[in-house]
């Protein structure tokens, strides 16, 4: 593994999609086909947070604590991945025990929808079992009284003693009675679905492209999207947000991925959502 906790892996490139259209997720920026790879993870020190990142990610990402097993979505996900690359994605919501927690071998593995996968050590770390609770038993019982002694003579009163240690806790007491059920809270907000529409100029040729940006209605946010040609020419399709962060504008582009061809042109829709 190389010095620094990460490790990197050669990517592998597929031959582009040749279709008529093509829908993507939020987060996702189709490209060649890639595997996972310059994997790396850090410790914070000023608080303990434990970031990962990446590169050449294809589809969603996902990390576990040993290879094979990797099933848990970063926290941060929708935020940290875009473009194909992971920068400061977390293992847990801000303020969780997650977000600090270490894998037990101190070794985060990522996996994505490519043919390979990459790890990353946590430079800092200490390897071992990260639960420790079950490890203290409960208090003994009390031992029975001795036989009492003969009375002896009243002594002098002495000066007050210092308090005594407090004494062993008592059993737990029995659970008590539920208590009544509260009353149903108001409904909450209703969101909508709205769907955004694009198209591009149509244009011919060999190596001919044709783009257009769908936006989404004020107060709404991208959750997806589609992006297409309007003829059956061979073509590559991308499909990407176009303004990361705000998530409001889908781009769509298609080309002519021959040396002559009929006319070609974007389609493209954007799934969009209210926000409360």
């Amino acid at each position: 593994m190389p010095k620094g906790g990460t490790m990197k892996r050669s990517t592998r490139w597929l031959a582009p999609a040749i279709g008529a259209a093509a829908v993507f997720g939020v987060g996702f920026t189709p490209a060649p086909g890639y595997a996972v790879s310059n994997c790396k993870a850090k410790l914070f020190k000023k608080d303990g947070t434990i970031r990962v990142s990446a590169d050449s990610i294809t589809g969603t990402v996902t990390w576990g604590n040993t290879a094979g097993s990797e099933t848990n979505a970063f926290a941060n996900a929708p935020t940290c991945v875009t473009a194909g690359a992971a920068h400061n994605c977390e293992l847990g919501a801000a303020g969780s025990p997650e977000q600090i927690t270490p894998p037990p071998l101190c070794t985060i593995f990522l996996a994505d929808d490519g043919a390979e996968d990459c790890s990353a050590y946590i430079k800092g770390c200490t390897p071992g079992l990260r639960d420790a609770t079950g490890l203290e038993g409960p208090p003994g019982p009390a031992g029975p009284p001795g036989p009492p002694g003969p009375p002896g003579a009243p002594g002098a009163p002495g000066t007050p003693g210092a308090d005594g240690q407090d004494g062993a806790p008592g059993l737990p007491g029995a659970d008590g009675q539920d208590g009544a059920p509260g009353a149903q809270g108001p409904p909450g907000p209703t969101q909508l679905l709205h769907y955004a529409t694009c198209s591009g100029p149509s244009n011919s040729g060999g190596g001919a492209s044709s783009s257009c940006i769908a936006t989404c209605p004020a107060g709404s946010t991208i959750t997806g999207g589609a992006c297409a040609n309007q003829t059956a020419t061979p073509q590559f399709v991308q499909a990407f947000i176009a303004d990361p962060g705000t998530n409001t504008q889908w781009s769509c582009t298609v080309k002519n991925q021959n040396a002559t061809s009929s006319a070609i042109q974007a389609l493209g829709t954007a799934i969009c959502l209210d926000q409360p």
